[in-house]
């Protein structure tokens, strides 16, 4: 896969992680840009990590399977998560912004598990598709990195905005990699 087929998948799944940092930073009371640089290392680091379990996972049953059932799961993947962040944009309610005295760093990272759990089948599908794992795991680390940055700080200066809206945009990400996946590889 090319770099544009890497990173638009991976922007979309970042948009996850922004929608629910931006509530998150609607939320600190003392957001300093090295609270927010931490939080965002956080998340890139957990991303990288999950990105890196799919892609060993896909290597090692990846191998067994031909080229065109590759590319089939591969797609198959890319529909699924758009799928479900779709659903997830449409059955989105808002938050209430209470301000919440106790976030830490330990919180932080079992909102980086559970959030980015989706990572790994990211890490699948370009493992199957024969991807670099080098640009996998910058992809991975640095869409996360600036999108947990930004949302931060969106969140902390403006409150939680447009969550519907972003998540839909990360679903039709998804939505239209599976598309180009499913018509570059099985035609």
């Amino acid at each position: 896969m090319n770099i544009w087929m890497m990173m638009l998948p991976c922007i979309g799944l970042a948009l996850d992680d922004f929608i629910l940092m931006m509530g998150k930073g609607a939320t600190l009371k003392d957001l300093t840009t090295e609270k927010t640089t931490a939080y965002a290392g956080i998340f890139g680091s957990v991303n990288l990590c999950a990105a890196l379990i799919g892609y060993l996972v896909a290597l090692v049953f990846g191998g067994m399977l031909v080229v065109k059932v590759n590319a089939m799961i591969c797609a198959l993947i890319f529909l699924v998560l758009g799928m479900w962040f779709v659903h997830k944009a449409l059955t989105r309610k808002g938050i209430v912004e209470r301000l919440d005295l106790n976030f830490n760093w330990k919180q932080c990272v079992k909102m980086a598990i559970i959030t980015n759990i989706t990572t790994i089948f990211y890490g699948m599908a370009n493992g199957m598709m024969g991807s670099s794992l080098i640009l996998l795991l910058l992809c991975a680390y640095l869409t996360c990195f600036v999108a947990v940055f930004v949302a931060l700080r969106i969140g902390y200066a403006y409150g939680y905005r447009f969550g519907r809206g972003i998540q839909g945009v990360g679903g039709a990400l998804l939505l239209m990699m599976a598309l180009s996946v499913w018509f570059k590889f099985l035609r």
